[in-house]
């Protein structure tokens, strides 16, 4: 959304800005140019362009300081595309908000490529949040040729903020992505989506939310963590092997509920073993612990225990299978 800039701010305020004209227009550069008003706070500005109004690329960032008066801000926009039309915007934040200038457009100079490849599509999906960390799900599917994907995030649907790229591979079908975010704000709702890009362009899935836990409610339990056991006898002494799956709390489910280890104890008279493993993205684990030196016929206890992650705790009580 476009806010024009005045002068005359009080401290407190967002930033105002306003998208100036494009000059100096080559097939393959422009400079982009704008107003910002800090309203009395240390400010930093950005230009956010690409070919749709879903941008995709943004320059790097500007500090203009805090003086509550009208500045003159601009960028040089390098490896653009000949005879193509860009969509670009000033965008100013303070710590009281972002704030977007309207959208402008130029177009570059010569002739532009007829594009060899099909769009690459971005589909935003569900998002796990704790306190001050979120991880954002999605899909990108990008028939043709390898595409790369980031998300973009914020407090409104102006974002302001975007994860690095990270590689998806050539495929028809939706290929899952994830990322994670840290250092978020406790108890606020966010704006995020997926963007996919490849050599046609730019591509933005629709927007979605989530809400950071206020600070200090804690993690969540799993409802279970489920425990098979098998003995296999040797001359070395028995080897156990452990087996079962984390059980989510319904209905949040997510990349991140997988993730953690799970620690299988086995006690005999000989004493204690202890073996760790990883989850698996699909909620399972197995671990093998050797009992070398124990006699075929002691009696063992067996316990699965999940350690945690930044979303779960760890389940109270353990779940016992004894073999002989």
């Amino acid at each position: 959304m476009a806010h024009a800039a005045a002068g005359g701010s009080s401290s407190g305020a967002a930033p105002q800005a306003t998208t100036g004209p494009a000059n100096s227009i080559t097939d393959t550069n422009a400079t982009v140019t704008g107003t910002v008003n800090p309203s009395g706070q240390a400010t930093t500005v950005s230009f956010q362009y690409g070919t749709t109004t879903a941008y995709g690329s943004q320059s790097a960032s500007q500090t203009v300081g805090a003086a509550p008066r009208n500045q003159a801000v601009s960028a040089t926009l390098g490896g653009l595309l000949p005879g193509t039309l860009y969509h670009y915007r000033v965008i100013a934040t303070n710590p009281s908000a972002t704030t977007a200038g309207a959208d402008e457009t130029f177009t570059t100079t010569g002739t532009a490529a007829t594009p060899a490849v099909a769009r690459a599509q971005a589909v935003t999906g569900p998002a796990l949040a704790s306190a001050d960390a979120a991880v954002l799900t999605g899909s990108v599917a990008s028939p043709d040729e390898a595409a790369s994907y980031y998300f973009e995030y914020g407090l409104s649907t102006d974002y302001g903020m975007q994860t690095s790229p990270d590689d998806a591979p050539r495929s028809a079908a939706p290929h899952p992505v994830s990322q994670t975010l840290e250092g978020l704000k406790s108890g606020e709702i966010y704006h995020y989506r997926l963007v996919a890009e490849n050599s046609a362009g730019t591509f933005p899935g629709a927007d979605r939310t989530f809400t950071t836990a206020v600070a200090g409610a804690g993690r969540r339990r799993p409802r279970a963590l489920t425990l098979r056991v098998r003995v296999i006898p040797s001359r070395r002494g028995p080897l156990v092997l452990a087996s079962g799956a984390l059980k989510p709390p319904g209905p949040v489910t997510g990349p991140a509920l997988c993730t953690g280890s799970v620690e299988v104890t086995v006690r005999s008279s000989a004493g204690r073993r202890r073996g760790r493993t990883a989850l698996t993205r699909s909620c399972r684990y197995s671990a093998r612990v050797g009992l070398r030196g124990v006699p075929r016929a002691t009696r063992l206890s067996v316990s699965a225990r999940f350690l945690g992650n930044r979303f779960l705790l760890p389940r109270a009580g353990r779940r016992l299978i004894t073999r002989s």
